[in-house]
């Protein structure tokens, strides 16, 4: 009886040939110096009264101890003696993420849960974050709010959140806070299943699961109500399950249906259709035709194209009525275009953006270093181009600073690149492991740090005041919208002084009807009732009719015992709406107490 030969275990995913020992080793040298020179500019920058590097300089907006305390922790790791302590930690805990896959993800996943649930976004900055949760909080119409919404969108943010509201005893923030820490737990379990589709082992599989975890996308999932954050678990599904096509053939299906949510979600996903037809293909050059004829390839390609066939009418409705503003907006057209899209504070702004979503981005440029297999680094760079290339082109309303939620998906293929980049050097170059703890360190505490800030309203404010009051000048679009959000939250916080003064800034950028009736009113609250009337007065010689004009000056009129001002802002208020009973009873009461007041009716 003849003996069966033992069949070899199958690898975890077959490995790209390795780059030469010599420029492995140059590249995580480098690799090294780029996380250790922006290291050292957080901390000088952070030193600094000036705005320019806000994508670098936090620290100044941080308690001394999630600021320069983990920012030293961070400088520490990167020191190679001390360093080289910690790599058998890192070893041994990329091991498990590799060899225990399931274990690693019921550990990970929950944890990243709790840590979105434990650090609620308190300052509300960035985006339509307030906006659509005072719009869920007012059960309102979101349909209306938010034509430009798809299905998905509308779904998971306005019916699902509604429901929970009500079912549940969460308020709208609490609700949405929900989701994000299921989208939290997902993005930890495609960052554990990215060093096995890797290949790697080690300290390098810790790195790479580090790199694509870590960044500014995480306060995605602390309580934004839009769709962009469910696009950044997106564009991380597509990176994972692209590279398991690739390399295994498996893993078309999750691709396919990452790809069809988020057609579904936002019409900026159609950025991700290259990147997803460069997988289509590598995959059949690797296996042959033959395979993307099996059942389970079809599906996968066909889901998708089907999501795609549905929504394309109304992305198309949306282009033409939504984006002209966000791609050729007024001030573009003034300046030019090539002075409105790559002058002023633009390109700087994008500098920090891109540190600021993926905290180590320069190291993607290694990527000819790394030894990265063809195929693999022509999909990758399909994923990502797309979106990356088109940041300079796309206008926010409110600029980078704050609009920043638009490339949140973008940062996340940027930190995808970062991620298959530094595991393939570490991996070629084993005794460079030293490097490891700094990086993991240097991308762990700048994505937390983020996080932290978020939940600590007193430092966002004072953080998006800064933005207002030191260098560089912003552009007045983003005067206005900043000053009137400082507004906003102040007054919500019952800060009226601080919110009566950033209402008059805002005004004097522009000085609508709003921002008059909310400096007036602000003014009336933080108890300098002649300063509430001196706004309501200009408010009033703009817009002669505006009726919550007219009440609040009679208001402010009546706490004064103005009498004969409260008397003519009364009868100006019942020629405007006769409704105002209240005036009517102030009139008569007017006439009883004080008529010597009184004019002739």
């Amino acid at each position: 009886m003849s003996k069966r030969r033992p069949e070899r275990a199958r690898p975890i995913a077959s490995a790209p040939p390795a780059p030469e020992r010599g420029a492995a080793h140059a590249a995580a040298l480098a690799a090294w110096a780029i996380a250790a020179a922006l290291a050292l500019a957080h901390g000088a920058l952070g030193l600094v009264p000036t705005m320019h590097g806000w994508g670098l300089n936090l620290d100044r907006f941080l308690s001394p101890l999630s600021g320069w305390g983990l920012w030293l922790v961070a400088l520490i790791a990167l020191v190679p003696p001390l360093a080289a302590r910690l790599v058998p930690w890192l070893a041994r805990a990329g091991d498990a993420l590799v060899r225990m896959p399931a274990r690693a993800t019921l550990v990970c996943a929950p944890l990243a849960a709790a840590l979105a649930l434990a650090l609620p976004d308190r300052v509300r900055f960035v985006g339509d974050f307030l906006l659509r949760l005072n719009t869920l909080e007012a059960q309102a119409s979101t349909q209306s709010w938010y034509p430009q919404a798809l299905p998905l969108d509308l779904f998971l943010h306005a019916t699902a959140m509604k429901w929970l509201t009500l079912v549940t005893t969460l308020d709208a923030s609490g609700a949405s806070r929900a989701l994000g820490a299921v989208e939290a737990a997902g993005f930890a379990a495609l960052a554990v299943a990215l060093p096995r589709v890797l290949g790697l082992s080690g300290a390098a599989a810790l790195t790479s699961a580090a790199a694509l975890f870590c960044g500014g996308a995480l306060t995605m999932f602390t309580g934004f109500d839009k769709a962009f954050s469910e696009l950044c678990l997106v564009a991380a599904a597509l990176g994972v399950f692209g590279l398991a096509w690739i390399r295994e053939h498996r893993g078309l299906v999750p691709f396919g249906l990452a790809l069809a949510l988020g057609l579904t979600l936002h019409r900026s996903a159609l950025a991700l259709l290259p990147g997803a037809v460069a997988v289509w293909i590598a995959g059949a050059r690797g296996e042959g035709t033959s395979g993307l004829r099996r059942p389970g390839a079809v599906l996968g390609i066909a889901i998708p194209i089907v999501a795609l066939a549905l929504v394309l009418p109304k992305i198309i409705g949306i282009v033409g009525r939504i984006d002209p503003m966000h791609l050729a907006p007024e001030d573009v057209r003034a300046q030019g275009f090539w002075a409105g899209t790559f002058g002023g504070l633009r390109m700087l702004d994008l500098a920090n953006l891109v540190l600021m979503l993926s905290p180590l981005a320069p190291i993607a440029l290694l990527g000819p270093l790394a030894g990265l297999e063809r195929r693999e680094a022509v999909v990758l760079l399909a994923l990502a181009a797309p979106m990356v290339l088109a940041m300079p082109f796309i206008h926010p309303g409110q600029g980078y600073l704050r609009d920043w939620d638009d490339f949140a998906a973008a940062g996340v293929l940027v930190s995808l690149l970062v991620a298959v980049v530094l595991g393939a050097i570490l991996r070629a170059a084993p005794r460079a492991a030293w490097v490891a703890p700094g990086l993991v360190l240097a991308l762990a505490v700048a994505s937390l740090q983020w996080v932290i800030h978020q939940t600590d309203l007193d430092r966002g404010l004072g953080r998006a005041r800064a933005f207002m009051i030191e260098p560089p000048r912003r552009p007045a679009s983003e005067r206005y919208t900043t000053w009137m959000y400082l507004g906003v939250r102040n007054a919500a916080a019952e800060r009226y002084r601080d919110a009566a003064a950033s209402y008059r800034e805002a005004a004097a950028v522009v000085p609508s009807p709003h921002i008059l009736r909310q400096w007036a009113a602000a003014e009336t609250m933080s108890g300098d009732l002649e300063g509430g009337r001196r706004v309501y007065r200009q408010l009033l010689a703009r817009e002669p009719d505006d009726v919550t004009g007219w009440l609040g000056y009679a208001v402010a009129s009546y706490r004064l015992q103005d009498w004969p001002e409260t008397r003519r802002a009364a009868r100006e208020l019942l020629k405007r709406d006769s409704t105002q009973t209240e005036a009517r009873r102030v009139l008569e009461e007017l006439d009883r107490l004080h008529p010597e007041h009184g004019e002739a009716r």
